[in-house]
């Protein structure tokens, strides 16, 4: 009985962590023409495909490339905006030549603003020289 028991805790934990998608929900998608960071994650030039990850909450976004297996788990808040037929894009900070995915906005309104790395962080509060630069890229809408 107590192996059973462990067992079912042990699949609640797992199931907890494995990301699935509504099949309504539509992948959105970017082509980035420079290197980035996304989370932890070094991201290089490429197509990217960014997706909310819906494992319990929605504050997680899922990034990768789609032609490599490239991915980062980026920990959001949610943002909305009143206009509802804005356009999808991505928003990076920007300093001298580093780069962080900033916000993901869905052309529906809803926009998720991710949270400063250490990195940025440390970019921000010690660079009195180096200038924020916003940098914001359309996305398309797949399907």
């Amino acid at each position: 009985m107590k192996n059973q028991v462990l067992a079912v805790a042990a699949l609640a934990v797992v199931a907890a962590f494995v990301p699935t998608t509504s099949h309504a929900q539509t992948a959105t998608k970017a082509d980035v023409p420079f290197t980035f960071q996304a989370g932890d994650k070094v991201m290089t030039p490429g197509e990217y495909k960014i997706v909310r990850a819906n494992i319990g909450t929605e504050k997680l976004q899922v990034i990768e490339s789609t032609d490599s297996p490239k991915r980062s788990y980026l920990a959001a808040m949610f943002v909305e905006r009143d206009d509802p037929n804005g356009t999808a894009r991505l928003i990076f900070h920007c300093y001298d030549h580093d780069c962080f995915l900033y916000e993901v906005w869905d052309g529906n309104g809803r926009g998720w603003r991710l949270f400063e790395s250490n990195r940025e962080k440390e970019l921000a509060q010690n660079s009195v020289n180096i200038q924020l630069a916003v940098v914001t890229l359309p996305m398309t809408h797949k399907s």
